[in-house]
């Protein structure tokens, strides 16, 4: 029943649209479970850490095989600012160092994170390991080469044989993030000055998973429920409530008396 629930909301509304948004998303779902009880109500923020977290597990499984390339629209990119690190909470060598100004947002282990430079450079730097970082740079042919890698702080940090990379004050990292929402502040796209509603915000997911988003977490939600019969069709979520369900399906103490 739930992969007709989906076909249908899918053929009616989705294959009419490209770059959903979360609001989209939820309201698909709400619709299809909608279907299986008008009297249920459900909770948009549940349904909302549902969409992130099969998003992530349709992601892995796709592309756990490296050979199938990543579509774009599974990527978001960030715009990084940079400073100076006078923390010195990371051993890279004697010198100043350079790293984000904010931590980077959780990576999913999916596609190719890539690190580039803004505005007056097109390039892209070599994203390397923590364990590799303390290696590299010192190649006397390879000295205007810039280098970065994400510690365990979750910060970038930027290593060059050449100094005028600290003058460096912004990169563009674009990735496929673990939580969107929290990548979107961050994003390039994004003025913190006037935030938009995150439901508002584009899921970034290929369009041809969308379908089967929709099926997981419609499936998750009513395999979970144990929901006895209700016959009384009144646009409520009549055992919503334990007591309620209680009071409703056993006889009180007098009520027994009484019979008996």
């Amino acid at each position: 029943m739930y992969k007709t629930c989906i076909y249908y909301l899918c053929t009616r509304e989705f294959l009419f649209y490209t770059d959903m948004t979360y609001r989209e998303i939820i309201y698909m779902c709400l619709d299809a479970l909608k279907i299986t009880s008008d009297d249920a109500i459900f909770n948009e923020d549940h349904i909302l850490f549902l969409v992130n977290k099969y998003r992530n597990l349709l992601l892995q499984q796709k592309y756990s095989d490296i050979r199938n390339t990543v579509l774009e629209s599974n990527y978001k990119k960030l715009c990084i600012n940079l400073e100076i690190d006078n923390t010195k909470s990371v051993s890279i060598c004697n010198e100043e160092i350079l790293r984000s100004s904010n931590k980077i947002p959780k990576l999913l282990n999916v596609g190719n994170t890539e690190v580039t430079l803004d505005d007056y450079y097109i390039g892209e730097i070599a994203l390397v390991s923590p364990n590799r970082m303390r290696y590299v740079g010192h190649n006397r042919w390879l000295q205007n080469a810039i280098y970065c890698s994400i510690y365990s702080d979750d910060h970038l940090y930027f290593k060059s044989a050449n100094s005028q990379h600290l003058n460096l004050e912004k990169v563009r990292l674009k990735g496929v993030f673990e939580d969107p929402i929290e990548a979107y502040k961050l994003s390039c796209d994004c003025n913190s000055k006037n935030m938009c509603d995150y439901l508002d915000l584009t899921l970034p997911l290929e369009d041809g998973l969308v379908p089967k988003l929709l099926e997981l977490i419609v499936q998750f939600i009513t395999a979970g429920i144990y929901k006895p019969e209700d016959t009384e069709n009144n646009a409520k979520d009549d055992l919503s409530s334990m007591m309620q369900f209680i009071r409703s399906n056993m006889k009180s103490n007098l009520q027994k008396q009484i019979e008996g």
